[in-house]
């Protein structure tokens, strides 16, 4: 997650850009924004406690361990 978040699908990021992509083929670009913005908005869902939004859960409150 961190490394989508983190842009390694985009092209001018750390990750690998296609020689053969032509410009309309570019509709592509815009997903790659968008699963790199959907992957910062769950890490910082993640890193706040709110990993029950990230997988969709119903929240419950937190529970006392038993020892």
């Amino acid at each position: 997650m961190e490394a989508v978040a983190g842009g390694l699908l985009l092209e001018h990021g750390p990750g690998l850009r296609d020689p053969c992509e032509t410009p309309a083929r570019r509709s592509w670009w815009y997903k790659r924004e968008d699963l790199t913005a959907s992957a910062q908005q769950f890490l910082r869902q993640i890193a706040f406690r709110q990993i029950h939004k990230v997988h969709s859960l119903q929240y419950m409150a937190h529970c006392p361990l038993r020892t």
